[in-house]
């Protein structure tokens, strides 16, 4: 028993690792497409995003963004409307 619930939990924290690299690496695309400026720090597990004077804050591995002047937010499609002026 304690062995199949340790083989759980082992399978899960792999599912969340490989989707939060799925979404790293999906973010960096996107962002590239959407000509948003960024840098890549951590691995890619914080992204710097800078468009007309705003920066952000964003960890694509869990979605979580902040800009520096206080806006948060979750989720890409999310910052990239943030980033374009659209309200969210």
């Amino acid at each position: 028993m304690t062995s199949e619930l340790s083989e759980t939990y082992a399978a899960m924290k792999s599912f969340k690792q490989d989707r939060a690299e799925r979404r790293r690496d999906a973010a960096q695309k996107e962002l590239k497409d959407k000509a948003i400026t960024f840098s890549v720090h951590n691995g890619g597990a914080h992204l710097i995003c800078q468009f007309e004077g705003v920066f952000v804050d964003f960890w694509p591995g869990t979605g979580y963004w902040k800009c520096r002047s206080g806006k948060k937010g979750s989720g890409l499609a999310n910052l990239i409307a943030y980033m374009h002026g659209e309200s969210i």
